[in-house]
């Protein structure tokens, strides 16, 4: 609601906050919802490593577009950022913060 203004006034600072927080919990439509912002740099520096960690770890359950989304984010990447984003999700573990 924080990241759409829906019912209360868009805030992306909020919406990134709970967003994380869902995510540490091993909340998959925070993580797909992460990625947007990584992905086009909303409330957050543009990061293409972080978007495709975000890709992978919801995509890993459930998300069957976040493995096409996946694969298109990384064929955009060069090998070093596409390893680097692969040691971030290597790295991650649920309720370890971001």
């Amino acid at each position: 609601m924080n990241f759409t203004g829906q019912g209360t006034a868009r805030d992306h600072a909020e919406a990134l906050n709970w967003y994380r927080r869902a995510a540490e919990q091993s909340d998959v439509n925070a993580q797909y919802n992460l990625r947007a912002m990584y992905d086009q740099g909303v409330g957050v520096a543009l990061s293409d490593a972080e978007a495709l960690k975000r890709y992978r770890l919801a995509a890993e359950p459930q998300y069957k577009d976040a493995e096409k989304n996946r694969d298109m984010v990384a064929r955009q990447m060069t090998p070093p950022r596409i390893a680097e984003a692969q040691k971030l999700v290597m790295e991650w573990k649920p309720g370890a913060g971001r």
